[in-house]
């Protein structure tokens, strides 16, 4: 099946803020309007319809977490011109392809059509040696739809569900891609988890850290030692010295 994916995404529509977005509420689009490719869809009778969809297109193509740019749901399969028009809400998906089609056209080269093995399908009279799909930029290569799912595996792991789970899914981003791993985090809220049920047992009634704050604050790096009465934080304190640390 046919992949679609957004000439030049990251020098294009990406900027310094985007890049620190999991999920993006909008799309940096270049404002001008003397270009060959747009002067060709202007010069269309229905160049304003597949002007119109290429928006659509783009902000589709900006919230697939799998690979931004590239039309593909989490799973990995193609988003074709129906599935973008159930998304938008322009109920013909005949002008969705229309502009999927004509903006792909070599003249215009605003997005390339990939095959089943994730390399360029040249089009009629391009002459574009193929190249390969470019790899998601998370976690030193790790694509995206792992990292989502190791941070639900983590969600579900940690007991208090408690703040945003955005907020705490983009702390998580951030960590793992500064060095913590799955299994140091999965350990961490083990630690934790064991921590709190030590001092319950022992008559204190300690209530959970909420998740947005577990996973802001990396408290996962803590020793959470049940014999002590709170945890020491490697990134705060010496590994000599004890320090209280209240939940």
């Amino acid at each position: 099946m046919t992949t679609y994916r957004i000439k030049d995404w990251e020098q294009n529509f990406e900027n310094n803020r985007t890049r620190d977005m999991v999920k993006m509420a909008w799309v940096p689009v270049p404002n001008k309007h003397d270009g060959e490719g747009f002067r060709r869809i202007m010069r269309e009778k229905d160049g304003i319809s597949i002007y119109g969809c290429w928006h659509l297109i783009l902000q589709v193509a900006s919230k697939c977490l799998r690979e931004r740019g590239t039309l593909m749901r989490d799973d990995g399969t193609p988003l074709d011109a129906i599935a973008i028009s159930l998304k938008t809400g322009w109920n013909n998906e005949k002008d969705i392809q229309r502009a999927l089609d004509f903006c792909s056209l070599p003249e215009i080269a605003w997005i390339e059509v990939l095959g089943e093995d994730g390399k360029q399908i040249p089009q009629v009279g391009a002459g574009i040696p193929q190249a390969p799909a470019r790899k998601g930029r998370e976690g030193k290569g790790i694509e995206k739809k792992s990292l989502m799912s190791d941070f639900e595996e983590a969600w579900k792991a940690y007991p208090d569900k408690g703040g945003s789970k955005q907020t705490s899914l983009q702390a998580y981003l951030k960590h793992r891609k500064s060095g913590d791993t799955q299994e140091s985090i999965l350990a961490g809220i083990k630690r934790y988890k064991a921590y709190v049920a030590g001092k319950r047992s022992s008559g204190n009634d300690l209530h959970w850290r909420n998740g947005q704050t577990f996973f802001n604050q990396a408290n996962w790096r803590d020793e959470w030692e049940t014999e002590q009465q709170g945890p020491v934080s490697d990134s705060k304190q010496p590994a000599h010295v004890k320090a209280r640390v209240y939940a």
